[in-house]
């Protein structure tokens, strides 16, 4: 249980630190497109 939810714990962070950077990644990409 407890290496369940450890993994569990695991699998949420990297998928809150992929989505911010994803979003992150955007708006930087289109502060950048739409300065030219």
């Amino acid at each position: 249980m407890e290496n369940v939810d450890v993994t569990r714990d695991m699998l949420y962070l990297v998928v809150y630190i992929v989505c911010f950077q994803a979003i992150f990644a955007f708006i930087l990409w289109k502060f950048h497109t739409g300065r030219r």
